[in-house]
């Protein structure tokens, strides 16, 4: 069931390459985080929407595998303004192409979300749209 679930994940990930990526948020390093609207599934006060961070300079992904973009599966609670992870790819060239060199699909914990964070700056598009 879980293979299943990672394939789905991926699946939908690599379609997520073509799509209409928006840019959201850039930091220090210029790595610059996008989101694609289109993503955006709302339930009652919950919302899940991709997103997308390409660098500048090579990533090694928690067990050494080198990347260059990440793309992100998160959950947002719309009304407690917390957040988590559901899924994340690792890619091995720029926004999101080339092979997929690392994933995990284990949904982490709720966090409470930092204001002038990624994720921060990413809810407010995610639980904008009704």
């Amino acid at each position: 069931m879980r293979k299943a679930v990672v394939m789905m994940l991926l699946a939908v990930a690599s379609s997520s390459v073509m799509a209409d990526w928006v840019e959201m948020f850039s930091d220090a390093d210029g790595n610059i985080t996008y989101t694609d609207p289109a993503t955006i599934r709302r339930a009652g006060d919950t919302t899940e929407i991709w997103d997308m961070t390409d660098f500048k300079k090579v990533q090694l992904f928690r067990v050494g595998e080198k990347y260059r973009s990440i793309m992100k599966q998160h959950e947002y609670d719309c009304t407690e303004a917390r957040w988590r992870l559901l899924a994340i790819f690792a890619y091995a060239n720029s926004m999101g192409k080339g092979e997929v060199v690392a994933s995990d699909s284990n949904p982490d914990s709720w966090a409470p979300l930092v204001p002038g964070s990624r994720e921060a700056t990413i809810w407010k598009v995610a639980c904008a749209k009704k």
